[in-house]
């Protein structure tokens, strides 16, 4: 599940190198019952009464009060119902020492009766404000009597419940994080904390508009990019991270409170790929998934520990992959599943009739719009040979005498064009049982010949692919299934093919690779 950027490398030859082996990653998993209950058993894991100095209660239902929290320090943070304490919760601020309770929103969120109970008849503490960007300057007011930054972002979120990078930010302890509401900008109590903190760094997290100057901004293409991107500037290398459902935060809240690692934010059923990239990349020796099963599915934590223990992609295997954008462009993953989508998923079709003969190729390159030099006299394949490879000489009629050429399937090097096939991206056989058998030859020819879909590649490879999709094949080098899966997919779009939904599957994990 190795995901990458595609960088081009110009002038680099590699030889033999390997990327280092990845060790085992422990999975290992904070839950309970419910929301509640997962709240005592991440303090649980991390807190005791000797290093507990402070508990922090939250309205668990509504967390608009809790959103700023994940910055609060010395104990951990605990999840109640408004009127209501429950028994595992009450047990463990037993467990804890009955440490003195602190706690988040107003009556209205967490009502004095609560707040009595759990402070065991002492005082307790409240902060609150009028809303939920108020309260967040008094959780800032408490935790930091001065920083030189604040980190500010969108206090709604898309759906109203709140910002996802309010509860990621948590893991960053160098300011407070501010809740701001994007329609109107600053709120009075914001701008105050602000200057009372004589913040020279004021940094942005989310892309959300906030009608405010900032210094500086943490902005990713989502939610679960810009959790990546503040773990790396909480954490160098963390030897354990939290992965917690993104859409839902009551369990990203109560992780708030671990110092250990940062939180970063995965869907219920699908490890977003730049959640994957960022565990290649820093590779954890333990992941935990904070919440049940039905928050964070086992298949997620799997995918995750596969992706901590895969290696990064070397430079030799991008600089091999990027050869697949010779008369291609790549585009965004966006652009590549709308085209996939777009495509007609039918079963495939019968081979009655076909042969290769039905396909005239290796024709006059010219003729096809291959930009060949040093004359128009080269044929198809001599025309991919020099296109593909490098230092590649040519005799006066056009035909490839040396060169070497990097292969973007298995990302090696070959210096005999003996050793290099010619591959059509989408078989011939496959273009037949997907819409070609109704052709004429003019259109079949024009296949063959499209330079869009042939590549110069290993021998053995072109030879274990033979006329398989991405239902059953991908290149060995993972690093070239991004431009595989579209370049693929943009033959199949330039040809009005159909796919079958396996073929379908295979494309959308290769184009999930992109970035």
């Amino acid at each position: 599940m190795r995901r990458l950027a595609i960088g081009l490398l110009s002038g680099v030859l590699l030889i033999g190198t390997q990327a280092p082996v990845a060790s085992a990653t422990q999975t290992d998993r904070l839950e309970g019952a419910n929301r509640y209950d997962t709240a005592v058993s991440v303090a649980e894991s991390a807190w005791t009464s000797a290093n507990t100095n402070v508990i922090y209660l939250a309205r668990g239902d509504v967390l608009a009060d809790a959103l700023a929290a994940g910055v609060l320090r010395g104990g951990p943070i605990l999840l109640t119902r408004t009127s209501t304490l429950s028994q595992a919760v009450d047990d463990e601020i037993s467990r804890l020492g009955n440490k003195p309770i602190v706690v988040l929103g107003g009556p209205a969120a967490v009502s004095d009766t609560v707040a009595r109970l759990a402070s065991r008849g002492s005082s307790y503490e409240r902060l609150s404000g009028r809303n939920r960007e108020a309260t967040s300057a008094a959780i800032s007011e408490y935790a930091f009597p001065a920083s030189d930054t604040v980190y500010v972002t969108e206090s709604l979120g898309r759906d109203g419940q709140g910002s996802p990078d309010a509860v990621a930010g948590g893991a960053l302890t160098d300011g407070p994080i501010l809740l701001v509401n994007g329609k109107v900008g600053p709120s009075e109590e914001v701008q105050d904390e602000i200057e009372r903190l004589s913040a020279g760094n004021v940094v942005q997290l989310g892309g959300n508009p906030l009608r405010m100057p900032v210094t500086g901004s943490i902005i990713g293409e989502d939610r679960y990019e810009t959790a990546t991107l503040i773990a790396s500037r909480a954490f160098a290398n963390p030897s354990t991270v939290y992965i917690a459902r993104g859409d839902v935060f009551a369990d990203a809240v109560s992780a708030g409170s671990l110092t250990d690692g940062p939180v970063v934010l995965t869907r219920t059923n699908t490890l977003p790929p730049v959640t994957c990239d960022w565990l290649t990349t820093n590779q954890p020796s333990r992941i935990v998934a904070v919440g049940s099963t039905g928050a964070v599915s086992a298949t997620v934590l799997a995918n995750a520990k596969q992706c901590a223990e895969d290696t990064p992609a070397t430079a030799l295997e991008i600089q091999a992959a990027n050869k697949l954008t010779r008369d291609f462009t790549q585009t965004s993953e966006t652009v590549a599943l709308q085209k996939l989508n777009g495509l007609t998923v039918s079963p495939a079709g019968d081979m009655t009739g076909y042969s290769r003969d039905k396909f005239p190729h290796w024709l006059d390159a010219s003729a096809w719009g291959w930009p060949v030099a040093p004359d128009n006299s080269c044929d198809v394949r001599n025309a991919a040979l020099y296109r593909d490879g490098e230092d590649v000489t040519i005799s006066s009629t056009c035909v490839v005498q040396s060169g070497r050429w990097l292969d973007p399937y298995t990302a090696t090097w070959h210096y005999d064009k003996s050793d290099i096939d010619i591959d059509h991206l989408v078989p011939l056989a496959e273009a037949w049982r997907s819409g070609a058998k109704t052709w004429d030859e003019t259109q079949r020819r024009a296949f063959a010949n499209d330079r869009l879909g042939v590549v110069a590649v290993d021998d053995g490879a072109n030879q274990a692919k033979g006329d398989k999709t991405p239902a059953t094949w991908k290149p060995s080098n993972k690093a070239a299934w991004c431009l595989y899966g579209q370049r693929y997919t943009t033959v199949k779009v330039e040809y009005s093919l159909t796919i079958t939904s396996d073929e379908k599957s295979g494309l959308t994990s290769m184009i999930a690779t992109c970035d």
